[in-house]
C-alpha cells in the first residue's frame, strides 16, 4: 500500500520485486483503489506492465493524467494477483514495492 506516496502529476514506476521467478507469471491483474472504489482505467494486466528477469521485478509505469487522477487525501493501494505457470495464484501481500520517481530518477521510497 502506497500511503499519499505517489505525488499528482508526477510519472512514477511502482516497482514490485516478487518471491518467485517472474519469468513464471501466466496472467496478471492489478488495480488501483482509494478509499476501497477501483479507480477505473488504470487496470494493469501482463502486456501493460514490464518484466525485468534480472532483477525478478515488475515495473508499473504511471502517466502524468493517472497521478493527476488522484486524490493526493486519500491513500492508494495497488492489488497485484498473478497467475503462475504451476498454476498457483499469488497475491499482492507477498509482493514488495518500490516508488521510483522518474523525474528525478531518484528512490523515493519503499513502502
Amino acid at each position: 500500500m502506497a500511503k499519499k506516496g505517489v505525488t499528482r502529476g508526477t510519472t512514477p514506476n511502482l516497482i514490485f520485486r516478487v518471491p518467485f521467478k517472474v519469468t513464471s507469471i501466466v496472467e496478471l491483474l492489478g488495480t488501483f483503489t482509494q478509499s476501497g472504489k477501483i479507480i477505473e482505467g488504470m487496470e494493469r494486466h501482463l502486456a501493460d506492465v514490464e518484466v525485468n528477469e534480472e532483477k525478478n521485478s515488475v515495473c508499473i509505469r504511471l502517466t502524468e493524467d493517472e497521478t493527476l487522477a488522484l486524490d493526493p487525501d486519500k491513500d492508494l493501494v495497488y492489488d497485484m494477483k498473478v497467475l503462475l505457470n504451476s498454476g498457483d495464484v499469488v497475491a499482492s501481500r507477498k509482493i514488495y514495492m518500490e516508488v521510483y520517481d522518474t523525474q528525478n530518477a531518484t528512490k523515493m521510497g519503499a513502502l
